[in-house]
C-alpha cells in the first residue's frame, strides 16, 4: 500500500493503469486474497521496485511476507527473477559452511534446491537418493512414491504419507499452473493405491502435522539409526513467500 502510495497512485488508479478490476487491488492488500508472481511483477514494474525490494519493503511493514503462492524453482526460473541464482548460491555456502547439521532448502514444491554436506551424505546418500533425477530429492516425491519410504519412516502410513498428500492437495489449489506441482499431482492421480485419499484430502499448505514432535525412522546410515527425527522448519528469507523454506532435521534420541 505504501509503495502504491508513493508513486502517486489511488487503489482505483492502479487498477486503471493495470487494467486491473478495484476489489482486486483492495483485497490484495489486505491479504483476502493471493497475488500471483505474474500480477506482483506488474506492480513492481509500475511503482518502480523489483521484486526482492518489494518483498523486505513488505516484510519491514508488515512483519510477513505477502500473500503468494508456493511456486517450485522451475517456475520462478522462467519468470526471470532477478539474481535468483546469486540469492540461492548464497544460502548453499550458508549451508556449506553449517558442519554437522543435516539442512536442506526446500522450494514451495517442497523439491530440494540446495542441502548441507550432511543432509547429502548421511540422510540422502546413505538412501540412495541423490541423482538429479531420483525422486528422492524432492521429498514429498520420497515419501509417496518410493518405497524405501516405507522402510525407514516407522509412521510413514498414519503421519508422514497423508500429511504429504495434504501439504500437495494444499498447493496445487493456491498454484495449479505451476508445472512441477501439476507433474506430482498427475503422478498422484495415476496411483489407484494414493488417490482416493489425495482427493479426499483438506488442504494443509504447512504438510506434516507440528513437523517439532519427533517421529521415529530406522534409518540404516550409523549417525541416525532407530533414533527420532525432528524437523525445524524455517521460512527462507526473501522467498519465503513463494514456499521456500530450510529445513534441519535433528535426531531426537528416545
Amino acid at each position: 500500500m505504501h509503495l502504491r502510495e508513493e508513486a502517486g497512485y489511488s487503489q482505483e488508479g492502479m487498477a486503471r493503469e493495470l487494467d486491473w478490476s478495484w476489489k482486486s487491488v483492495a483485497n490484495y492488500e489486505r491479504g483476502r486474497q493471493r497475488i500471483s508472481v505474474e500480477r506482483l511483477e506488474m506492480v513492481c514494474e509500475l511503482v518502480g521496485v523489483t521484486l526482492e525490494q518489494y518483498m523486505l519493503l513488505h516484510r519491514y511493514t508488515y512483519g510477513s511476507d505477502p500473500l503468494w503462492r508456493p511456486t517450485s524453482l522451475e517456475m520462478l526460473r522462467s519468470r526471470n527473477i532477478t539474481d535468483l541464482d546469486e540469492y540461492l548460491a548464497a544460502r548453499q555456502l550458508e549451508l556449506d559452511a553449517d558442519v554437522g547439521r543435516a539442512s536442506y532448502i526446500a522450494d514451495g514444491a517442497w523439491s530440494v534446491v540446495g542441502a548441507s554436506e550432511t543432509y547429502r551424505t548421511e540422510v540422502a546418500g546413505s538412501l540412495g537418493v541423490t541423482g538429479p533425477n531420483d525422486p528422492g530429492v524432492s521429498p514429498i516425491r520420497f515419501v509417496l512414491f518410493e518405497p524405501l519410504a516405507r522402510e525407514v519412516m516407522d509412521d510413514h502410513d498414519e503421519v508422514w504419507l497423508p500429511g504429504m498428500l495434504a501439504y500437495l492437495a494444499g498447493v496445487v489449489r493456491a498454484n495449479p499452473e505451476d508445472p512441477v506441482l501439476r507433474r506430482t499431482h498427475q503422478d498422484v492421480m495415476d496411483r489407484a493405491d494414493l488417490r482416493g485419499e489425495y482427493l479426499a484430502t483438506g488442504p494443509d499448505l504447512e504438510g506434516i502435522a507440528d513437523p517439532r514432535v519427533p517421529r521415529f525412522i530406522s534409518h540404516p546410515h550409523e549417525n541416525w539409526g532407530d533414533t527420532g527425527i525432528m524437523m525445524i522448519v524455517d521460512p527462507l528469507h526473501l522467498l519465503g513467500a513463494f514456499g521456500f523454506r530450510r529445513v534441519t532435521a535433528l535426531p531426537a534420541k528416545f
